[in-house]
């Protein structure tokens, strides 16, 4: 009896848990854009037509579902920052991961 009073209190816990949690989404597309730098115009890549990326907020436990779109006309990846990942979805192509060609998306969860 004991035990099944501690199984249905940890299911409890889990669940409770698993309410608490926000599926939090982003949608990132990758671009050239040109800027202005000490007088000159340079081609710079941007994160929503933004140079400095945005920074995405999540809290403890909540899930990740981010995609990402490259409209670059190069192969791309990203590197998170601030996360402990699996390889398979942090760091460099064809290492830890594989790219996102040119006009395709990738959907990140974590």
């Amino acid at each position: 009896m004991i035990r099944k009073a501690l199984a249905v209190l940890v299911m409890v816990l889990v669940w409770i848990h698993s309410a608490m949690a926000a599926t939090v989404k982003y949608d990132l597309t990758i671009t050239n854009k040109v800027v202005r730098l000490a007088g000159e115009d340079v081609v710079a890549m941007a994160v929503n037509n933004s140079i400095h990326a945005a920074t995405l907020f999540f809290k403890k436990g909540d899930w990740a579902k981010i995609t990402v779109t490259n409209k670059l006309a190069v192969d791309t990846s990203v590197h998170w920052h601030g996360i402990l990942l699996p390889n398979r979805q942090d760091g460099v192509p064809y290492v830890n991961q594989l790219p996102i060609k040119p006009n395709e998306s990738h959907l990140f969860e974590f």
